[in-house]
């Protein structure tokens, strides 16, 4: 099963950014462990707000990109905060994508 991993990741204090990630990615492997495919975009743009000039929307956008592709959205504890994670949500519950509350 091909997982999208959601929740917050942005905050105004970089150690809380820092903690968002990791929780996320120890989330990931978890469901790794379990026999899943995951995708987990704290991961895979860890940081780039510091390298790239990308806008937050394009960020977004190519997420959106991603939960459409998945089987299932699961969802981090404080999803409900995150601006994306809601989006993500509200995409994966109108295409009746599996969700899955961690």
């Amino acid at each position: 099963m091909l997982i999208y991993l959601s929740g917050p990741y942005s905050h105004k204090h970089w150690w809380r950014r820092v903690k968002n990630i990791y929780l996320a990615w120890r989330a990931s492997a978890k469901l790794w462990d379990e026999g899943h495919t995951v995708i987990c975009p704290h991961t895979n743009t860890m940081f780039f707000e510091y390298i790239t000039k990308l806008p937050y929307k394009s960020y977004i956008k190519r997420d959106l990109l991603l939960v459409e592709l998945c089987d299932t959205l699961a969802l981090l504890p404080g999803w409900e905060k995150s601006h994306g994670a809601m989006s993500e949500y509200w995409l994966a519950h109108k295409l009746n994508k599996e969700i899955v509350f961690l």
